[in-house]
């Protein structure tokens, strides 16, 4: 059944306020056992993000998607750096890793620095790892994008490519398209991907529920950092809609 848009807000600022009252409780989780302190971080992580959207979606508040996805990155990030300092009994076999979410919250508040520390916690870039999965293959475009090996470049695209070929990734064909508009630095295929980018997500958020990716039905994330990240590289590129809004686009990178 398709929800009406008042059903939708509803449904949102019900969604919002358990996320409030989770985040109101937090502190609570800092005096669980070291062995779920790594629960402390991804619970707050996820709390903050869904907040940070959730008020954006609701109050157009700029200031709470950027303050809020910022905290939750700092979550985040702060697991794989007291990982790094040696507490691996964090929980039995907990290991944290980067996922696809992470880069595009990074990139939709326009915070490359944060992105790349979170790349040098999980690789470069620079391995053969590229090609183990679909998030995998996203990533490693995302981290080559910085660097002047094109040859490397084309293979995460191309691998990235034959993974969207797959039955379960078909719907995000746009970004393959988008990356190699960026390194062809050609504005006009990068919108072309991204309006693509925005019809796969609606699609997906429509039918599969965003099986695919955290990401909500009426704002993009995903979108918004891919359309941020071809700013960076020089693409005047906008979303001018609800789900890529012009307002959270960094500007352009002369």
């Amino acid at each position: 059944m398709t929800r009406t848009l008042e059903q939708r807000w509803d449904r949102w600022r019900s969604i919002l306020e358990n996320y409030l009252k989770k985040t109101d409780r937090s502190e609570e989780l800092g005096a669980y056992s070291k062995y779920c302190i790594d629960y402390y971080y991804t619970s707050n992580a996820d709390n903050y993000e869904e907040i940070g959207k959730l008020e954006y979606i609701l109050y157009g508040s700029k200031r709470s998607y950027i303050e809020n996805l910022t905290k939750s990155l700092k979550f985040s990030l702060e697991l794989f750096v007291r990982y790094d300092n040696g507490e691996k009994q964090l929980s039995p076999g907990h290991s944290p890793s980067m996922d696809a979410d992470q880069i595009f919250m990074c990139l939709a508040i326009g915070d490359f620095e944060l992105l790349q520390s979170f790349f040098e916690r999980t690789g470069d870039g620079d391995e053969d790892r590229f090609t183990d999965t679909f998030e995998m293959a996203l990533g490693y475009c995302v981290a080559n994008t910085f660097s002047d090996d094109l040859d490397m470049m084309a293979k995460c695209i191309k691998v990235l490519g034959e993974q969207c070929a797959k039955k379960d990734f078909k719907n995000f064909s746009g970004y393959p398209k988008m990356f190699s508009a960026i390194v062809a630095k050609d504005k006009s295929a990068a919108e072309a991907a991204l309006a693509q980018i925005i019809t796969e997500h609606e699609w997906e958020c429509k039918h599969r529920g965003n099986r695919f990716l955290k990401d909500h039905e009426d704002l993009s994330t995903w979108g918004i950092g891919m359309a941020n990240l071809s700013r960076y590289h020089g693409l005047d590129v906008t979303g001018d809609n609800d789900f890529v809004p012009d307002e959270l686009l960094i500007e352009v990178n002369d």
